[in-house]
């Protein structure tokens, strides 16, 4: 007879361990910024909460949930459970930009128009090792996104020349008064 293996303590599941790590590496790294210490620690405060942030989410990710050990979920099955299409609408967007290509003049937007949103739900079957227990998760996949991507991007369109800006007052404040004073006004002779 098997044996029923029991869950990890809170003190031993590494993604209760590492979450607690990020959080006090966010936490110096708010210190960091707040003492205004030496930019390299900054940088490697930075770094280090990074690393040990995605570690968290990487674990998570792969966590039994039922024994809570990481990397033991070996993937069993993956079928489509639903098929669907939405209606999406979306408007066309025009961007009109100066000749430079980077300063907007204008943005103009078109009529209305339909879009088909294809989606599939997929549901995936995991056993651990460790506990022998098998878990599911599903997920929407968006199937035709990058089809929506390219109809809802903006057309960029550069139209005339950028208008100079020119300043057309004139200051007489501007100027010193006393430096004319001092001014004969002759030309030097060469």
């Amino acid at each position: 007879m098997t044996e029923k293996i029991k869950a990890l303590e809170w003190k031993k599941n590494p993604v209760y361990v590492l979450g607690i790590i990020t959080i006090l590496l966010l936490l110096l790294n708010l210190l960091f910024f707040s003492l205004k210490i030496e930019g390299i620690f900054q940088i490697a405060g930075i770094l280090f909460f990074l690393l040990i942030g995605g570690l968290t989410y990487l674990f998570s990710r792969y966590q039994c949930p039922n024994c809570k050990r990481v990397f033991n979920l070996k993937k069993i099955s993956d079928e489509i459970v639903k098929k669907w299409e939405e209606p999406k609408q979306y408007k066309e967007k025009t961007i009109y930009y100066y000749s430079d290509g980077h300063t907007q003049k204008d943005i103009n937007y078109g009529s209305t128009k339909n879009f088909t949103a294809k989606y599939e739900r997929h549901k995936t079957g995991f056993n651990c090792k460790k506990c022998l227990e098998t878990h599911y998760k599903t997920k929407n996949i968006f199937l035709n996104k990058d089809s929506w991507n390219r109809v809802t991007a903006p057309k960029k369109i550069t139209t005339s020349t950028k208008p100079p800006k020119i300043n057309t007052e004139f200051d007489m404040d501007a100027f010193e008064p006393t430096y004319y004073k001092t001014k004969s006004g002759k030309r030097k002779t060469i």
